[in-house]
């Protein structure tokens, strides 16, 4: 996404410093959700450009992304489903997988235009998707509604990254699991300390709302989710996360 590439060409320079792991904190971060709904409108149509690119395999993201999707099983809520980049991954219970449905949400209503045509263009029926304009800080499922509830990215856009993430935690039935991929503070505390100087800007002028300075593991345990994997990646400033209700 916009974001994220901004976020990335932010830090990748930095990458090769070393250091100790720093958290730093979450909350509020003061986003204006009409405007973030009008920037993702508009770059709805380039969303894809990092996650496609050689970037993407340098990092290690699409390995990521490809692990955290075969993870997945039952009835799926993804949350910020944007363009759909992640409904190729889905192995649905009719092709021997073991996911029942995936139910997308976007605050965007470009994001889940680009999302309609990808699920057109796979063949995907309605049984299998439903692609729904919601905030995930106020999700209109009812508890345990869900399998899997997977995010990718989207966290550090989330103006109460905290409270989306009870909501997740909600929807998600008992025995569900919740995987995450997430721009994360990095472990090496130079690139951390970079993070935090920059994260404000990059996130207003560059970012479209990208705070990639959150620690997602302390903001799922701050809603209540047991975290049980944690791996970082490219470097510590992303990272792959599952947890339980």
């Amino acid at each position: 996404s916009f974001s994220r590439r901004n976020a990335l060409l932010a830090i990748v320079p930095t990458v090769a410093l070393g250091g100790a792991q720093v958290v730093f904190g979450d909350g509020e971060t003061g986003l204006d959700k009409a405007a973030l709904q009008g920037d993702y409108d508009r770059y709805s149509a380039d969303y894809e450009e990092l996650d496609g690119g050689p970037l993407a395999q340098l990092l290690g993201i699409s390995k990521a992304r490809a692990q955290m999707l075969s993870q997945a099983k039952g009835k799926v809520l993804e949350v910020g489903i944007g363009t759909g980049l992640n409904l190729q991954g889905y192995r649905f219970k009719s092709s021997g997988g073991h996911v029942d449905s995936v139910t997308g949400i976007d605050l965007s209503a470009g994001m889940l235009s680009q999302a309609s045509e990808k699920a057109r263009s796979l063949g995907l029926s309605t049984g299998q998707l439903q692609l729904k304009t919601m905030d995930v800080e106020n999700l209109a499922f009812a508890d345990g509604s869900f399998d899997t509830v997977i995010d990718t990215y989207s966290l550090c856009v989330f103006s109460n990254p905290v409270a989306a993430m009870r909501e997740i935690r909600r929807v998600c039935n008992k025995r569900g699991q919740v995987l995450l991929l997430e721009n994360s503070i990095s472990d090496v505390a130079p690139i951390a300390a970079y993070q935090r100087v920059t994260a404000p800007t990059v996130a207003k002028m560059g970012g479209k709302g990208c705070f990639y300075d959150q620690d997602p593991a302390a903001i799922a345990q701050a809603a209540g989710l047991t975290v049980t994997v944690n791996e970082p990646f490219a470097g510590g400033f992303l990272r792959r996360l599952e947890a339980r209700p």
